[in-house]
C-alpha cells in the first residue's frame, strides 16, 4: 500500500538532498525505537508526511550519523524527536498488519517470520500507545470487509477507508487544534490518493491473479473494457486530490521545503498520472 509518494526525476539536486534528510530521519527514528530490523521498512510515503509535517514546525534538528547499512559513510538527517517517534511507531505499527494480512491471505513465509521477529516490539507498542494501534487495526479490518465482499463500487468510496486509517493516525502529531483540522484533511485525501496510486499500479497484475483491486472488483469485462469504462472516473479522482492538495497546502504555515513539498503532492497532473498508472499508451 505504502510507497508511491517519491521525488520526481525532475527535482533539483538541493531538493532531493533535503529529501533524503527526512528518508534518513526515518530511518533513525525507526532503529531508534525498535530496533535496527525495522530499518527495512521505512517507506517514502511516511518520509513525504513526516517532511511536511516538521516543515510546518520547522523544530527538527539536523545531525549526522553513520548509515547502518554504510558504516563508512556518514549521512545527515532530521530529528524532531517527538515527531518523529509518532510516525515511526505508525510505520512500523502499518508494517506489522500488513505482514499478519500476508500471512493470512497466502502463507507468506517470509512474512511469518517478520511477524515472529516483531511481535515482541509490537506488544510493547500495544501497551504503550494502545489508542494508535486500535485506530488502525480497526480501520485496517473497514478496509479489509470492503475487498472480501468485491462488489463493484466507486473507487472513492473504498479509497477513503484509507484516506480515514491515516487521518485517525496521523492526527496524533499535532494538538494544535486549527492545525490539525487542516492536516486532517490533508492527510485524508492523501490516503485516498495512495490507495487510488496503489491500485492503478498493481492493476494489471491484479487483474491476472485475480487478487482483489477496486478498479476491476464485481466488473466481467476484459482489462482494455475495464480501463476505458473507469478512465474517467479516476481522471476526476486525480483531479479532486491535486485540487484538495493544492488548496491545504495555501492554508499551511509551511516554513521551508515548499518547491519539493509541491512537487511531492501536487507535481502530476491527471491525464499523465492517469496514462501513466493504468498503462494508457495513447
Amino acid at each position: 500500500m505504502f510507497g508511491v509518494i517519491k521525488p520526481c526525476k525532475e527535482c533539483s539536486a538541493q531538493s532531493l538532498l533535503e529529501y533524503k534528510k527526512y528518508y534518513c530521519g526515518l530511518c533513525a527514528g525507526m532503529g531508534r525505537n525498535f530496533g535496527d530490523l525495522s530499518r527495512i521498512f521505512v517507506n517514502y510515503d511516511l518520509s513525504s508526511i513526516y517532511m511536511l509535517f516538521e516543515s510546518t514546525k520547522g523544530e527538527g534538528i539536523e545531525k549526522i550519523a553513520r548509515c547502518p547499512l554504510n558504516p563508512f559513510r556518514k549521512v545527515a538527517y532530521i530529528d524532531e524527536p517527538i515527531l518523529l517517534d509518532m510516525i515511526s511507531m505508525i510505520n512500523f505499527i502499518m508494517v506489522y498488519f500488513k505482514c499478519q494480512d500476508d500471512v493470512q491471505d497466502d502463507g507468506s513465509f517470509l512474512s511469518s517470520i517478520m511477524v515472529k521477529l516483531l511481535t515482541p516490539q509490537f506488544n510493547r507498542v500495544c501497551l504503550e500507545n494502545d489508542i494508535l494501534t486500535t485506530r488502525i487495526k480497526e480501520n485496517l479490518e473497514k478496509i479489509t470487509e470492503t475487498e472480501l465482499i468485491s462488489q463493484k463500487v466507486l473507487i472513492k468510496d473504498v479509497a477513503s477507508l484509507f484516506g480515514t486509517l491515516l487521518s485517525d493516525s496521523l492526527s496524533l502529531c499535532s494538538k494544535d487544534e486549527e492545525e490539525s483540522e487542516v492536516f486532517n484533511e490533508f492527510t485524508y485525501w492523501l490516503g485516498i490518493w495512495i490507495y487510488l496510486m496503489d491500485a492503478c499500479l498493481d492493476f494489471h497484475e491484479d487483474y491476472k491473479t485475480k487478487n482483489y483491486n477496486p478498479v476491476f472488483a464485481g466488473i466481467e469485462k476484459s482489462e482494455a473494457d475495464i480501463i476505458k469504462d473507469r478512465m474517467p472516473e479516476i481522471r476526476n479522482l486525480v483531479i479532486e486530490c491535486q485540487e484538495a492538495f493544492d488548496q491545504l497546502l495555501t492554508l499551511m504555515n509551511v516554513k521551508k521545503n515548499q518547491n519539493i513539498l509541491r512537487d511531492l503532492f501536487s507535481g502530476n497532473t491527471p491525464n499523465k498520472v492517469a496514462k501513466m498508472l493504468l498503462g494508457e499508451t495513447s
